[in-house]
């Protein structure tokens, strides 16, 4: 019963987490400036295979709401794409500094009823050392934990998800 009560008690935290996300404006993007490209390579693929499950490539046009030119962003992006997604990347503005790269999502474009709007969030927890992928899809939240390692990131529970 302990153990239930628990598990139930984490998964309310983490979905706490990626709801405050949202409702944050300027929120989005990698704020793990260190991590190892070999660990945003398989959080990215991890994320990935994800939207896979929920949304059929080549049928969906994910529009990202934001810049990406972080490794983890530009390797979600270049896998979506592997996959058959269209990605509509927001471009980048004239004189941009680091800080818009986490700015709020741009406004919703008069084309935009057929495509979902997209964000992420890879941000991470010190102690115990976590690193925490969020995906924004239209009014959907998703959000995994992950225990990085030497080598290796590992899954630390199921894909949350709020709608």
């Amino acid at each position: 019963m302990r153990a239930i009560l628990s598990l139930i008690g984490i998964l309310s935290c983490l979905t706490g987490c990626g709801t405050t996300i949202t409702s944050t404006s300027g929120g989005y993007g990698n704020f793990i400036p260190s991590a190892p490209a070999a660990h945003e390579k398989q959080l990215a693929d991890d994320a990935a295979r994800q939207l896979q499950l929920l949304y059929p490539p080549a049928s969906t046009r994910l529009d990202l709401r934001q810049s990406a030119p972080d490794g983890f962003g530009k390797q979600l992006v270049e896998t979506l794409r592997s996959q058959g997604y269209a990605v509509q990347e927001v471009p980048p503005a004239v004189g941009s500094t680091a800080a818009d790269s986490h700015a709020a999502p741009a406004a919703s474009t008069p084309d935009a009823g057929s495509s979902v709007s997209f964000n992420y969030v890879l941000d991470s927890i010190t102690s115990p050392k976590l690193y925490r992928v969020t995906l924004v899809l239209g009014s959907q939240t998703m959000t995994r934990a992950y225990v990085p390692q030497s080598e290796a990131v590992h899954p630390a529970g199921a894909w949350v998800r709020k709608e």
